[in-house]
């Protein structure tokens, strides 16, 4: 559904920043399980500066591969430069990296020269080259690139929008744990259009990311919890999964926990727990939250002084 009382609509897509944080680290790592028997040592020797946060010598390691033309080599050089690790952060020399590691066929390679062509300010940005190279390493099986994909059909960047292929390729990527994909891949079941409507499915998926922590997912659980779509009403499971997204510093999930304790009888009121998410919510930009924080603030206050007296003059 396209608007919500509760929990409230929020943005389907990270930021690039925050892909490609994610992104790096899951790469890191696959390159460490999947070197060939046989490798160059000077790669070799540049993992494991690497690994050692020893950036200078790993970076200098790494070229001598690349220039050698590991497409691994060629991929870790450009993203250090792309993390200004090593060295200074230069975007030209991570694109001239990224660019030769996705020539040979690299798909870790391809799906970070795609994201290149989308970071904001980068004078060479193009959605469709972007979702060139994406597409490329999509289709090579890499789940990241699968994800984002998903995420461009969805949102019709470097392409006509297509919720059906959205879908394909969110699915693809949800099916393999892809925590932000199964999360898209609810949102799709609730909206219907790409996927019939299907709010079973929604809970699956949504739990699912959930279950990894994912806190977006975990207000829509309480959400379809709270109002029994796909599933029983069940306060409890909601209470449950909005203290999730509450813990992780969602202020939507912070705001509708709070008025959950202080309002809804059907769950046992608790004036303490509604103030302090309220306040949390508040104090970190939730404008929503102030004025009942601050009514909720009075009331306690005032509580005090009362009991204050009372024991001055019992």
């Amino acid at each position: 559904m396209s608007t919500r009382q509760f929990p409230a609509s929020l943005p389907v897509s990270e930021s690039f920043q925050t892909v490609i944080k994610k992104t790096s680290q899951r790469i890191c790592l696959l390159l460490l399980f999947t070197l060939p028997i046989q490798t160059e040592a000077s790669f070799d020797k540049g993992m494991r500066f690497y690994e050692r946060e020893l950036y200078t010598h790993a970076l200098n390691t790494f070229l001598k591969a690349a220039k050698a033309g590991d497409a691994r080599a060629q991929l870790m050089a450009g993203r250090l430069y792309a993390d200004g690790r090593g060295g200074d952060y230069d975007a030209d020399q991570a694109y001239i990296w990224y660019q030769k590691a996705a020539n040979q066929d690299l798909p870790e390679g391809q799906y970070l020269l795609g994201m290149q062509y989308l970071e904001p300010g980068n004078p060479n940005y193009s959605q469709a080259k972007a979702i060139s190279w994406i597409r490329k390493a999509a289709q090579q099986g890499l789940t990241d690139a699968q994800y984002q994909l998903g995420m461009m059909y969805k949102q019709g960047t470097g392409t006509a929008s297509s919720l059906k292929r959205a879908g394909i390729w969110l699915q693809k990527a949800a099916g393999k744990g892809h925590s932000s994909a199964q999360y898209e891949m609810g949102l799709l079941s609730e909206d219907g259009p790409g996927a019939r409507q299907n709010y079973r499915a929604a809970v699956r998926w949504h739990t699912l990311a959930a279950e990894q922590g994912h806190p977006k997912a975990s207000l829509a659980v309480a959400y379809l919890h709270y109002y029994g779509l796909g599933t029983s009403v069940n306060l409890e499971q909601a209470i449950h999964w909005l203290q999730k997204a509450s813990d992780a510093g969602l202020l939507v999930a912070q705001y509708n926990l709070a008025v959950l304790y202080e309002h809804y009888p059907r769950i046992k009121p608790n004036l303490d727990a509604s103030r302090k998410w309220y306040k949390s919510a508040c104090s970190s930009g939730y404008t929503r939250a102030c004025e009942p924080y601050q009514r909720l603030q009075v009331s306690y206050q005032k509580k005090l002084e009362s009991t204050v007296e009372t024991a001055k003059y019992p």
